[in-house]
């Protein structure tokens, strides 16, 4: 999940997958995944000054607090601003207007800084839609009382303005909290708060109209990017047409699902890499003994309806795509097959055999 979120944000292709590889790496090293309570390692009287831990539990914050939207069964998500200004420019909207917007948004802000906005917008199967704001933090060792109130209001306030901003409007927004404490502080355990008050309408501003699908294909959108399909990504998600490219892609069944994929990297016991184009002058010889390949997936019939989308622009709705039922997946599997069909796996290559092959037309 952190890896989609960091693909969700960025504008860069190379830095978003660079930044999602990464974190997978860090994120291995920093949590314990031992206990029942989930913990992050001990680093005692250091935690609170360590920029770097701070930084991870605010990224893995995200991650844990979209894996319960999830849960919510709401299975399909983007980063809001860049929805927004996806809109913005498809409804024709001048850059003037535009400013005219932030300035507004800002000015209703105590801080008045523009940059106040939520994270992302979940979507259910049924279209139901909700904005999230994410907060994560390490807790002291000792504190019984982390700064939950004073995070959560501050995630209010950047909700606040925002459902009201769009057509149709939000049904939900939730403001979540995660606090996470290290192994040994055995205070409090570790938890996950959250508030959702109703949306409301009271500005100065006309919503811009979301089509139907808009949450859907930047959801895929972004997918398609880590892939590596950048051109059929970014059409999706700006709902335009694109020349057709015909892309044949390995095709691996886990759990009796199909996924087509493409490798992303390798890891040699805890250490993780991208692929350089020089690994593949030597294919298969560069192959780590018992390393794993890193894969970027999608379920084969998701694939087959982004097809058909791309074919026909705006034209035709990805609301036909129903989430996945629950993947039966291997006793043994490192990786993770969420129920929007995206699959991310780090896999050996005797478990990739036998795959078969098949083309999409992006």
């Amino acid at each position: 999940m952190a890896k989609k979120t960091e693909l969700a944000g960025s504008f860069s292709v190379g830095e978003g997958v660079y930044a999602a590889l990464l974190a997978g790496a860090e994120f291995r090293r920093f949590f314990d995944w031992l206990p029942p309570n989930f913990r992050v390692r001990d680093q005692g009287i250091f935690s609170r000054i360590d920029a770097t831990r701070t930084y991870l539990a605010g990224r893995s914050g995200v991650a844990i607090n979209c894996l319960l939207m999830n849960h919510w069964d709401y299975v399909f998500w983007d980063h809001v601003p860049t929805l927004y200004a996806r809109a913005l420019r498809r409804a024709n909207i001048s850059h003037a207007e535009s400013v005219r917007r932030a300035s507004i948004i800002a000015s209703r802000y105590s801080s008045g800084i523009p940059a106040k906005e939520p994270d992302f917008a979940f979507e259910k199967a049924n279209g139901e839609v909700a904005l999230m704001e994410s907060k994560g933090r390490l807790v002291n060792p000792g504190d019984a009382n982390p700064p939950a109130k004073g995070d959560l209001k501050e995630a209010l306030d950047q909700l606040a303005q925002w459902p009201q901003l769009i057509n149709p409007m939000p049904q939900k927004s939730f403001a979540i909290g995660t606090y996470l404490r290290e192994t040994s502080d055995t205070t409090e355990p570790s938890l996950i708060l959250y508030v959702d008050p109703p949306p409301r309408r009271d500005t100065q501003i006309e919503p811009v109209d979301f089509p139907s699908d808009w949450i859907r294909r930047g959801n895929y959108g972004n997918w398609l990017v880590g892939m590596g399909l950048e051109d059929a990504g970014f059409a999706l998600r700006e709902g335009r047409e694109k020349p057709v490219e015909e892309v044949t892609l390995p095709v691996l069944t886990v759990g009796g699902s199909r996924f087509a994929f493409t490798i992303e990297g390798f890891g040699v016991s805890s250490r993780a890499r991208m692929l350089d184009f020089r690994d593949f002058l030597h294919w298969p010889d560069f192959i780590p003994r018992n390393g794993r390949f890193v894969v970027n997936g999608i379920e084969v019939s998701v694939l087959r309806s982004m097809e058909r989308a791309l074919r026909n622009g705006a034209d035709l709705s990805l609301m036909e795509v129903e989430p996945l039922p629950v993947i039966d997946l291997p006793e043994v599997f490192y990786g993770s097959a969420l129920p929007d069909g995206s699959l991310w796996a780090a896999l050996r290559w005797e478990e990739f055999r036998p795959f078969d092959h098949e083309t999409f037309k992006l």
